[in-house]
């Protein structure tokens, strides 16, 4: 069986550096990877604030 990680780069407060966003999101896709996931999704969100995307890195 395999595995994936379905994954927002979102902040639910606006004093949330996006710094810290995307260190905990890579960490977990780390953990996930470790642990045998095969996939990580990264998910578009265009326009809202809450996100980093579309570009995540």
């Amino acid at each position: 069986m395999k595995f994936q990680l379905a994954i927002n780069l979102e902040r639910m407060n606006d004093n949330t550096d996006m710094v810290d966003v995307a260190r905990h999101t890579l960490e977990m896709v780390q953990m996930a990877d470790q642990a045998g996931f095969t996939v990580a999704w990264a998910a578009e969100h265009h326009a809202l604030e809450m996100t980093i995307a579309p570009n995540p890195f």
